[in-house]
């Protein structure tokens, strides 16, 4: 059948390519976010009509009430959110223009466009507390970095709050201290605290009219800083040539009417006094705050200027 002829009906019309099948028509999701911080909330599956919208286009419109968009969210890892954020940008549009004289041109109008967008911020608020410098513990109540902080897991965090003498930090970390160097710091601290104590009670001992000096039998007068100040002003007084006795009323409420020679040596007396206390009672205190080896000894030496040790 080399010489056969194929036979074309040219009036047979091709069979025409099927229509696409048209995508179904999905009701949209709505995406809630915090009025404030903008962090995503939530979804609402499923946007309601925005019936008056929906009539005026001819199809159907979502209904978005404040603080929401129909923008999906991207997924984030552990300790990070969502933040939405929304400009309007302006851009010259053109459009063309029929002149009077029939002729066409264009010109720009200004036109706004909305640009919405997620942004990803890490946020430390679920798993962690901040901590400061002096290692005070605080929650996270932010997104975003905590700048002048240093975050810790909630565990440690709760621990930092309750032994804070544990912690220290250490190019900027928080590291707890080891056993011998927490004692050593506490041994440290007891020592310090005790000699304020001495050099506190010393002051007070002085300044309570507990410490006198005898300048006459039975008749004392308190070696307080303001008595001695005082005695100072006659002994001056009468170095200047003053001639009047000094009336003075003793512990004992006895009045008294001393001369130049009997203040120069009550202000020795005063003096005398003050420098047995810090001098010999202060300084033995020492010695035995220096001497003592453990916390519990320092804590118990008794600091008490009116008993003769």
């Amino acid at each position: 059948m080399e010489n056969e002829e194929i036979l074309i009906n040219e009036d047979i019309e091709p069979t025409p390519e099927p229509e696409p099948t048209p995508e179904p028509f999905v009701i949209p999701n709505i995406y809630n976010y915090d009025s404030i911080t903008k962090e995503f909330t939530g979804v609402v599956e499923l946007a309601d009509k925005d019936s008056a919208k929906s009539a005026q286009m001819g199809y159907f419109v979502p209904m978005v009430h404040a603080n929401a968009t129909l923008l999906e969210p991207p997924e984030v890892k552990e300790n990070q959110i969502q933040v939405y954020s929304k400009t309007i940008e302006p851009h010259e549009e053109p459009y063309e223009v029929i002149d009077e004289d029939g002729e066409k041109h264009i010109e720009y109008k200004t036109v706004t466009e909305v640009i919405e967008n997620w942004n990803i911020e890490p946020d430390y608020r679920k798993n962690f507390l901040k901590v400061d410098n002096d290692l005070n513990v605080s929650e996270i109540d932010t997104i975003g970095e905590q700048e002048g902080y240093i975050l810790v897991n909630k565990e440690t965090g709760k621990d930092i709050e309750a032994n804070k003498d544990w912690y220290k930090i250490v190019d900027n970390k928080v590291i707890k201290k080891s056993e011998e160097e927490y004692e050593q710091e506490q041994f440290i601290k007891a020592k310090a605290k005790k000699y304020e104590e001495a050099k506190t009670k010393a002051y007070v001992y002085l300044e309570s009219g507990e410490a006198l000096y005898e300048f006459e039998p039975n008749k004392h007068i308190e070696a307080t800083d303001g008595n001695i100040g005082k005695f100072t002003a006659y002994a001056l007084g009468f170095m200047a040539g003053s001639t009047t006795p000094v009336v003075w009323s003793t512990k004992e409420d006895e009045t008294v009417t001393l001369n130049a020679e009997q203040v120069t040596d009550i202000l020795q007396g005063l003096g005398a006094v003050q420098a047995q206390v810090w001098t010999v009672k202060f300084t033995d205190y020492v010695t035995e705050i220096q001497e003592a080896t453990t916390v519990e000894e320092v804590e118990n030496i008794e600091i008490d200027y009116t008993v003769e040790k």
